[in-house]
């Protein structure tokens, strides 16, 4: 049996593990508006909810260069349990420090499962077939927010708080913690022995040389960037659709995630053929035209249509530029900077959520749409430097 066939089936379990996990977080696309009906300000309910991506950049800078295959094999399980008590415990959360604990426990949880979850991945990709595989991650990252938005807005009148979808999206996660529990064996199959990793206990992983390759930090800037977009886009769209007197924002995550799954499973070949840097720059300058769009106060059905723009654009950005770390990166790093992509992601989801409460407070929603075209136009400049480096071999 090839080594491609022998590693499919523990990545497509790691794909799932990861899909249910995601669901919990696309389940919160409502939680900007649950925290202000809790007579939360705004700026405390972005505050709140950037608590956990603030978590996760503390996690992943201190701890993501110790998580190897074998550990993340053990550690995904308990990550697992303690997300599920995050989610659960909204039940009975209504004060600030209650509801602050909650999403650091959710952060840690997450860190755990996410950083395993890639250190395990990055030993069973074939270099020949990377684009592939990070689109087919990528679809089990993003299904979950074209599901959960959706079954929100489908289901609001069932429950008399959102809490209660939230918990239920927990109980999902204990049958993925005993999954990842009883595949140890499974993962440890697949993968290299421990002497083919970087020993970072005798020789720990260089961050300092490691970053001297240029590409990796412009990758790292590009990815905190999208991050930053997406994250602004997910809990303050629902704040926009209402002020232009727009109902339903949910299914606008379905439209537009739609679009990101159905590109990347069905199209994902061309994240192969094509050159990557390209893929990028077109990624940034159709995302621009979405974004232009909410700038101009686009409303109603337009406000759907400019769905699809953000589907494409954004559906052909982190593929590529996932391929791009991993090629540009010497085997001994992948792991370690395939985490640092999962570090900046947590950074932009900060900056994204309360730098961007921040802003609708000082100038509007079209002060925010206004910045994030500013960063598209700096990130499209990037992008182009980027192509001046040619990947090694």
């Amino acid at each position: 049996m090839s080594r491609e066939h022998a590693t499919a089936l523990p990545f497509l379990g790691l794909c799932s593990i990861t899909f249910v996990l995601v669901c919990t977080s696309a389940v919160l696309s409502d939680l900007h508006w649950y925290l202000q009906s809790l007579r939360f300000s705004p700026r405390e309910a972005g505050l709140l909810i950037g608590l956990f991506p603030l978590t996760s950049i503390c996690m992943y800078a201190g701890g993501s260069r110790y998580i190897t295959a074998d550990r993340g094999s053990v550690l995904m399980p308990l990550g697992l349990v303690l997300t599920s008590c995050s989610m659960l415990a909204y039940l009975s959360a209504d004060s600030l420090v209650t509801l602050a604990l909650i999403r650091i426990l959710g952060g840690i949880g997450s860190f755990l499962v996410m950083a395993s979850c890639m250190a395990i991945m990055v030993t069973l990709i074939p270099a020949k077939r990377s684009g592939l595989a990070f689109s087919l991650y990528s679809v089990a990252m993003l299904l979950p927010y074209a599901l959960m938005p959706a079954i929100s807005e489908a289901t609001r009148g069932w429950f008399p708080q959102p809490a209660l979808l939230y918990a239920l999206s927990g109980v999902l996660l204990l049958p993925a913690a005993g999954l990842a529990a009883l595949g140890r064996r499974w993962w440890s199959r697949s993968h290299p022995s421990p002497a083919a990793e970087p020993d970072t206990e005798g020789e720990p992983v260089s961050p300092r040389r490691n970053l001297r390759h240029r590409p990796v930090y412009l990758i790292l800037w590009l990815n905190s960037s999208y991050f930053f977009l997406f994250s602004s886009l997910f809990y303050l769209l629902k704040g926009y659709a209402a002020a232009q007197a727009t109902q339903g924002s949910g299914y606008f995550f379905t439209i537009q995630m739609s679009i990101m799954v159905l590109l990347r499973f069905f199209g994902s070949s061309i994240f192969d053929r094509f050159a990557k840097e390209a893929l990028i720059q077109l990624a940034v300058v159709i995302t621009s035209l979405g974004f232009a769009c909410l700038a101009l106060g686009v409303s109603g059905a337009g406000l759907f249509a400019s769905a699809l723009l953000f589907g494409l654009g954004m559906g052909l950005w982190v593929p590529p530029l996932n391929a791009l770390m991993y090629l540009h990166t010497p085997p001994q790093y992948r792991g370690y900077n395939a985490n640092m992509m999962l570090q900046v992601m947590h950074i932009g989801s900060f900056a994204g959520v309360y730098g961007g409460s921040w802003l609708i407070t000082l100038g509007g929603y079209t002060t925010l749409w206004l910045t994030i075209l500013a960063l598209l136009a700096l990130n499209l400049g990037l992008s182009r430097v980027l192509r001046q480096y040619p990947l090694p071999g």
